[in-house]
Parts: structure tokens; C-alpha cells; sequence
């Protein structure tokens, strides 16, 4: 039963709308060729991508110490484990400071809202130049359709003046004036002509489309918009309900006081902990754990440098964790 009503819904044939005719079918066409706004939408992908990672633990480390490999001098140097005195494998995990995980991720997922509030932002700046622009197209076209007019109307008017003239029932003057006026209206078309041209080419622009692509006539008119309340209580809290731009400076200000907290956790030690086998005469392995930590050096310096910025000394584009002393312990 399905299998039938999918095949006869099958040769149901899907009309497009020719761009020009409408906004809407401008603002469908930007919307997956515009190169500004796609690249924005990618830069939303690489932020969603980025945060999928962050806050996890760091990678885990293999360590292989390789022990006695000339044997007391009996040989050459060799990294082979079955001809060196003993290999250790050690498995290490580092353990970043309580809390530092939890402020990368909700940095991280800020950097989201700030890319898609640009992205939204670049949207709506396209949105309303695409906007303006239909309108000078549908403004454009309604002038030639009208200048049109008025030139059939004025080659008629020219012919009876000049038949009238000839009959001896008019002066000269009369279709001479009718002449003149003839060619104003044909001046004037060859001018919306050109602003025609000059018009399609930038929707063209924003359409990532060739200047002289072909653009169809419009035939749906926009509704005009309801009329827009001017209380300024109003006006200022949906501009902080809906304004995108607002947004993103939001969400980053929001990461900058994350990324401030997280400056000031990483004066604080990370930890790192680890196994590893080791061979012994008596018993055929011994596991054994590694524990340490890494202790920040000059990380006031660093978080005063980072907080101003590049721009306030050298060396503040560092992280405060590459200002850290290794300090281990082992025990068996």
C-alpha cells in the first residue's frame, strides 16, 4: 500500500519561484549563496566543533623508558627491548585543577552564542540591503511601466499634432511641443534603463550571482509592515530581546569574565597520575604508580600580562601553564 502511494506521489512535479519575482524568493537565493553569511555559518560549525571537546581530560601519555641499553658496555646502544636491561611502560593521565574543565566548556559554549549572534547579525545587515534593494526594483519597474505609458500616449499625441498641422488646423508650434515632450519620456527611459541595470546588479552581488544574470520581473508586492510603536520602553527591550549584535557582546562579555576565572585557576597546580609494569627477578611484574603535579611559575606575572592583554608588555600571549615546574613522585 505504501510502496503504491509512493509511486504516485512520485511524478508530483515542484515549481520554483524565478528569483526577482518576490523578497522572499531574494532572500531564499542569499540565504544558501551568499559567501558573508555562509562563511559565518561555518564559523558557528567550528565553534559547536571546538566545544565537543573542551572541558575533557587532556590526552593520556605513553611513556617507554628503556634501561641499561649497552648492557654495562657488552654491546652497541639499542633501543630493543628484548637486548636492553628492562622497558618501562608507563600510562599517564593529567588532572587539571578543580574547576578549570567546567570553565572551559561554558567558554567554550559562550563562543557559540557569539558566533551565531555575528552570524544573525551579518544575516539581518544582508537581509535589509536585499530588502532596499527589491524595492528600488519594484520602484524601477512600476517608473518604466508608467514612463512607457505615457510614450505611447505622447507618439499618439504627435501624430495628430502633425496631421493637424499639415491639415492647416494647428501651428507648428503645437507638434513641435509634442516632439520635445516625446523625447523627454524617451530620455527618461533610456535613464530607468540604466538604473534598472545598475539595480539587478547589486541583488546580483548579494545573490552571488554575475552582475548580467537575469533577474525576473516582480509581480508580489511585500505587505507594508504594521506600524512600529515609538515608546522607548518598548523599543529598547526588544532591541535586548532580539537584537543580535546585543547578543554577542553579551556572550562575550560573558566569556571574557570566564576566561578571567579560569586565569586566575591556572596559578594553581595541575596533577598527573600514571601505571606502569615493572620487571622484577622474583616475581615476573610489579605494577607501579607515578604520581606528580605542575607547579605554575611567575603565574601572578602571567595572569597580570594575559588580563592587559598583547598589547600592555612581552610575553603575555602565553599560557600560564607553560610557566610550570614538573614535581613527581613514584612509589611501587
Amino acid at each position: 500500500m505504501f510502496a503504491g502511494a509512493g509511486a504516485q506521489a512520485a511524478p508530483r512535479a515542484t515549481h520554483t519561484v524565478p528569483i526577482g519575482v518576490s523578497v522572499k524568493s531574494l532572500l531564499d537565493t542569499a540565504r544558501t549563496r551568499n559567501p558573508e553569511y555562509a562563511a559565518m555559518q561555518f564559523e558557528v560549525d567550528a565553534a559547536a566543533a571546538r566545544a565537543e571537546g573542551a572541558g575533557r581530560l587532556p590526552d593520556p601519555r605513553l611513556r617507554v623508558e628503556w634501561m641499561e641499553i649497552t648492557q654495562a658496555g657488552e654491546q652497541n646502544p639499542t633501543l630493543l627491548p628484548s637486548r636492553t636491561g628492562s622497558t618501562v611502560y608507563t600510562l599517564m593521565q593529567e588532572l587539571p585543577w578543580f574547576g578549570k574543565r567546567a570553565l572551559q566548556k561554558d567558554i567554550a559554549d559562550l563562543e557559540i552564542l557569539d558566533a551565531k549572534g555575528r552570524a544573525a547579525w551579518a544575516w539581518a545587515d544582508i537581509a535589509a540591503r536585499i530588502k532596499v534593494g527589491f524595492a528600488q526594483w519594484v520602484s524601477v519597474h512600476q517608473n518604466t511601466r508608467l514612463n512607457q505609458e505615457i510614450l505611447d500616449l505622447l507618439t499618439r499625441l504627435e501624430k495628430v499634432a502633425q496631421v493637424r498641422y499639415a491639415a492647416g488646423l494647428a501651428v507648428q508650434a503645437d507638434a513641435i511641443r509634442a516632439q520635445v515632450e516625446l523625447t523627454m519620456v524617451q530620455n527618461e527611459l533610456i535613464a530607468l534603463e540604466n538604473e534598472q541595470r545598475m539595480t539587478g546588479a547589486r541583488l546580483n552581488m548579494l545573490l552571488a550571482r554575475p552582475a548580467d544574470a537575469a533577474l525576473a520581473a516582480p509581480v508580489q508586492r511585500q505587505p507594508p509592515p504594521a506600524a512600529l510603536q515609538r515608546d522607548a520602553a518598548v523599543l529598547l527591550a526588544r532591541a535586548r530581546a532580539n537584537n543580535p549584535q546585543l547578543a554577542s557582546d553579551e556572550a562575550r562579555r560573558q566569556a571574557a569574565e570566564k576566561n578571567r576565572d579560569l586565569i586566575r585557576r591556572n596559578r594553581y597546580p595541575d596533577f598527573s597520575i600514571g601505571v606502569a609494569p615493572h620487571p622484577d627477578a622474583q616475581f615476573d611484574s610489579r605494577l607501579g604508580s607515578d604520581a606528580g603535579s605542575q607547579h605554575p611559575l611567575s603565574a601572578i606575572n602571567t595572569a597580570r600580562q594575559r588580563t592587559r592583554g598583547p598589547g600592555h608588555g612581552g610575553g603575555g600571549g602565553g599560557a600560564a601553564g607553560s610557566h610550570r615546574q614538573p614535581v613527581t613522585g613514584r612509589a611501587c
